[in-house]
């Protein structure tokens, strides 16, 4: 974790459009994320998920914008490996990067963003099925921050009608809007992503 702290803050890369999304991100850091990846693998989600359950959220708990990042950086990290055994810590997990989301740091917001977009793609269906009512309205206000604006990656991109189709480009605010739409409209009908 220690090497995970190893993160400088530029306060111009948060308004600068950047394609390099490692920017300010020294080796140590980098180094630090490939470790945590060949601890989990090696150990497993029985012995690292209830060590980082226990620990993660002390990291919390503290001011430094730092611990916080590099906490969910790790969340991110675990449960890509571990989705089986983090299942059982699914509303720690959700809980822990849920209150996070209106942090007054962007890197911390951006990694919360992540985190939860990890958790979602790994653990989708429980996600989706116990946690969409809490996670959907916290993605829809970060997306409504307009202080402090987000990168939000995509696949792909369409326009959500009654007949779908892709497009090759969105206009500037027509992401923010297309995305809050559906948000909102799939919490009305209480439809699960």
């Amino acid at each position: 974790m220690k090497m995970l702290l190893d993160i400088e803050d530029d306060p111009g890369l948060h308004s600068a459009d950047s394609e390099d999304e490692d920017a300010n991100e020294s080796s140590n850091y980098n180094a630090g994320q490939e470790c945590l990846d060949r601890l989990v693998i090696s150990l497993g989600g029985n012995m690292i998920v209830p060590v980082a359950s226990e620990l993660l959220p002390a990291y919390l708990d503290v001011p430094e914008w730092q611990k916080h990042h590099a906490t969910l950086i790790a969340v991110a990290q675990i449960a890509k490996v571990c989705s089986k055994v983090m299942i059982k810590n699914l509303e720690q997990m959700v809980t822990m990067v849920l209150n996070t989301f209106p942090n007054p740091h962007p890197r911390v917001r951006w990694a919360a963003i992540n985190a939860i977009g990890q958790l979602s793609t790994d653990m989708g269906p429980d996600l989706q099925v116990q946690y969409h009512q809490r996670v959907l309205p916290a993605l829809a206000a970060s997306m409504d921050d307009f202080q402090n604006p987000q990168d939000y990656f995509a696949d792909e991109i369409g326009v959500l009608s009654p007949n779908q189709f892709q497009v090759d480009e969105l206009y500037a605010g027509e992401e923010n809007l297309m995305l809050k739409e559906q948000v909102e409209a799939l919490l009305q009908e209480n439809i699960i992503l």
